[in-house]
């Protein structure tokens, strides 16, 4: 399975042929006389069943990899066009594939809720493990296929919207939309369309003009800010289907063609592209566009290099955008493998968003971990530190967030006591800065990072403070989910603030204890900390010690702890 995920096809074959003469042996011997008598044995004889199913789902999985090699994916490539035929003609053996795999996946699941001795238990758990990821890779790979020729224009001329966000000033789903492009897809060919300033947007209709029609919840929590007229700010919510339905409806009010769907990305995301690229020679910039240098450059230094002069600044950010998607439009990529490992970080960084109103594409993104969508587990803990930046300026590339959270939980009842501490540092470069990274219209200091925070989670805010001052939290929904909201927050230049909340809720522990960590694209990653305690019992698995949750990371990327309970 390793050597297929690593696309290494000769020692696949080669490993796949060995492990089936080895099982076939196994089998033999199981079926043997000498293996007769431990089936008359009680206790033995389920432990020699279960060594027979074993194997006949290893045989079956060796098989299914067998296969997989066989489809040889890697030859799919993109260079201009994409062969929508020969996507279509490896449809049948990858559903045959996840078939199989999703057979061994239930009947494993079955055996092991039987009683196993512990060395077989160990090694069947193991094994179950490996055919449960196998299954998951193989059910994206069968939706890919499945999915991939509509969006590429078979049933006829997509265009998609991409809205290119900047982390230096914070809006829910990552930035302020700064530019814009179109991506027409017509069968199997993808080329750029119209790309442009997003001011061009605001300046086509007057204040007014535009309206957002259905989005009732989105206009319940952000209408206040008037996202209709203010298109820049349409990215507010961290629930991306949301601010992707605005956009798809207040683009064509704007001048724009009407969408087949809508992505979101950000330098982090631009920066993955140009790895798939290589480096891209942009007019105006003294040294090559790339996967290294292009994070930096479209979150800080763009700002420092043109200062005040905005319009210089957006035509080469214009240029930038224009230049990257049509080497990516026109060049050959590399195989889906190589896609997914480049391009999958940063979509779980939420560094790159896509929705489509139709349901089995908006599934594939999902799937895809590119949905953007504001989603905790049912029954589960979780959180999510949403920022919005409120001086209109560019500190959030400098700033840093420190993020703490402890919870005590009651095995018996679910019940949960937490502290999150939330620490903001303001660090700005010590120079005169332009106006439009360290100004503000708020009549605060420049330099000052004016702001405000959002906590999504299932439980209940009992009190905060600020820097040890009480504070009061307003309290709203979105995406199904509650929100808690601070006040207006101003950190100075070189200062810190701190925010301390408590909160009390019930989880659902018949299974398990999960946590969901879900970050917020900054530009610089928060570091988390958590520890997860019980009253009674231990919680086993990944990310326990001492027999309690405990964390200590960067969150660049939705952390999913679930942890067994030993009581």
């Amino acid at each position: 399975l390793a050597a297929v995920r690593d696309g290494d096809t000769a020692t696949a074959q080669q490993e796949i042929a060995t492990a089936q003469d080895h099982l076939e042996e196994a089998d033999e011997r199981l079926s043997g006389p000498l293996a007769a008598p431990a089936m008359l044995v009680p206790g033995l004889a389920q432990q020699v069943d279960a060594v027979q199913v074993s194997v006949d789902e290893a045989l079956a999985v060796s098989g299914a990899a067998a296969d997989l090699v066989a489809t040889d994916y890697d030859s799919l490539r993109y260079n201009g066009r994409i062969d929508l035929a020969e996507i279509e003609s490896l449809v049948p053996r990858s559903v045959s594939v996840e078939a199989t795999l999703t057979a061994s996946t239930e009947r494993l699941d079955e055996l092991r809720d039987g009683w196993l001795a512990p060395p077989l238990r160990d090694r069947i758990d193991e094994f179950a493990e490996e055919v449960a990821d196998a299954q998951a890779d193989a059910t994206l790979a069968n939706e890919v296929l499945s999915v991939a020729p509509g969006l590429l224009g078979a049933d006829g001329p997509r265009t998609y919207l991409v809205a290119f966000m900047t982390p230096a000033e914070l809006r829910g789903a990552g930035g302020f939309i700064g530019n814009f492009a179109e991506l027409r897809a017509t069968d199997g060919d993808v080329s750029l369309g119209r790309s442009g300033r997003i001011r061009e947007l605001l300046a086509a209709r007057p204040d007014g003009a535009r309206t957002i029609e259905g989005l009732d919840e989105y206009l319940d929590r952000y209408g206040r800010f008037e996202p209709a007229d203010n298109v820049q700010d349409a990215s507010i919510s961290p629930h991306w289907p949301y601010d992707a339905q605005a956009l798809a409806q207040l683009y064509p009010q704007s001048g724009g063609s009407e969408v087949d769907a809508v992505i979101g990305i950000d330098p982090t995301g631009m920066a993955a592209l140009l790895e798939l690229t290589g480096p891209v020679e942009i007019e105006g910039l003294s040294v090559p566009l790339s996967a290294e240098n292009a994070e930096d450059y479209l979150t800080r230094v763009q700002y420092l290099a043109f200062g005040d002069d905005t319009e210089r600044r957006e035509d080469i950010l214009d240029e930038v955008i224009r230049t990257t998607f049509d080497e990516l439009t026109t060049a050959e990529l590399p195989a889906p493998r190589r896609l997914g490992a480049v391009l999958g970080p940063v979509a779980r960084g939420r560094h790159i968003h896509a929705w489509s109103p139709e349901e089995d594409e908006q599934a594939l993104f999902a799937l895809m971990d590119a949905s953007g969508e504001l989603d905790f587990a049912a029954g589960g803990d979780g959180l999510a530190v949403i920022q919005q930046n409120a001086g209109n300026n560019k500190l959030d590339a400098y700033l840093q967030r420190d993020i703490d959270y402890t919870s005590s939980v009651d095995t018996d009842t679910g019940d949960v006591e937490s502290t999150l501490t939330i620490t903001l540092h303001n660090a700005p470069p010590d120079a005169d800065l332009p106006r439009v990274v360290d100004g503000n219209n708020r009549g605060v200091p420049r330099g000052t990072n004016l702001t405000w925070l959002n906590l999504h989670t299932p439980l209940t805010v009992t009190s905060a403070t600020l820097d040890g001052d009480e504070i009061r939290l307003g309290e709203d929904t979105e995406a199904g989910m509650p929100v808690w909201e601070t006040p207006l927050l101003q950190v100075p230049p070189g200062g810190s603030v701190t925010l301390e909340v408590r909160l009390r809720g019930a989880i659902d522990l018949r299974e398990a204890y999960r946590l969901t960590l879900m970050p917020q694209p900054v530009a610089n990653p928060d570091q988390v900390s958590v520890r997860i305690d019980l009253t009674d019992g231990d919680l086993t698995g990944e990310h326990t010690a001492d027999g309690a949750v405990e964390l200590d990371q960067v969150l660049d990327e939705t952390v999913q702890v679930e942890a067994g309970i030993r009581r």
